[in-house]
């Protein structure tokens, strides 16, 4: 595991291993200034673009089997830095998890979506030229709370470039056309509760679904490369009869 970004292994003048991850850290644990949460996969996908570019003989994937984190307190030295699963977003482990079982200082897993992201990706990589693309939202996170009544929207993308990016929130189209990998949402006109935003990456085709909650199988024709995440509106509201 790399803390910041991937660090090829190289032999001569080829690249031999690399390795990639969901998430990681340095010296200083999951709390750590160097730490990288799993944004939606964004952080995958940022590793892989890596890969891409190296093509190394071994790729390596970081990491499976690591389901829950230490208890407070431990270990002993140096207390609560944290080196295993401390929340479901700063995690490193990429096995189907439960999206509702409680874990420590966290509720709920990844379910089977980095195990899709995982497939597409390795799709992608067996690629001579880049076919398909692999999109991921990596602001806002999967289940995050917004307050507000305009959120900029961030994403990443691996593969054949999309030629523009259209999102959804509620089955509303909110942007359209966008060039960048951002984009300022208004949410002004949805009521607060739960949002699905939507990312579909236009002129692009992908050959997997990034379902959180189902296994995917490979699609018989292909679809355009998209994305979702659900997050809660609840914006801060003055009490009724103050002006706000």
């Amino acid at each position: 595991m790399d803390s910041q970004r991937p660090a090829p292994t190289r032999r001569g003048n080829a690249v031999e291993a690399l390795t990639v991850s969901v998430g990681s850290f340095g010296p200083g644990g999951w709390l750590g200034k160097d730490a990288r949460g799993r944004r939606n996969g964004a952080t995958l996908i940022e590793d892989w673009q890596v890969a891409l570019r190296e093509r190394p003989q071994f790729l390596q994937v970081h990491q499976f089997q690591e389901f829950a984190g230490q208890l407070e307190g431990q270990p002993a030295a140096p207390p609560n830095a944290y080196y295993d699963v401390y929340s479901p977003e700063l995690s490193d482990d990429i096995e189907p998890t439960s999206l509702t079982a409680h874990a420590y200082r966290g509720q709920g897993g990844w379910g089977f979506y980095y195990l899709n992201l995982l497939r597409a990706l390795v799709d992608l990589y067996r690629q001579p030229a880049p076919e398909t693309t692999v999109v991921a939202i990596a602001r806002p996170l999967q289940r995050e709370v917004i307050r507000t009544d305009s959120l900029e929207v961030q994403w990443v993308e691996a593969g054949r470039p999309a030629t523009g990016y259209t999102l959804w929130a509620n089955d509303r189209v909110v942007a359209g056309g966008v060039k960048e990998h951002r984009a300022q949402v208004e949410l002004r006109a949805l009521p607060d509760g739960p949002v699905k935003l939507r990312l579909v990456a236009d002129g692009t085709r992908a050959n997997y679904r990034l379902d959180w909650a189902q296994d995917a199988a490979r699609l018989a024709v292909p679809e355009p490369a998209a994305m979702e995440v659900s997050f809660v509106l609840a914006r801060d509201r003055p009490p009724e009869g103050t002006q706000p």
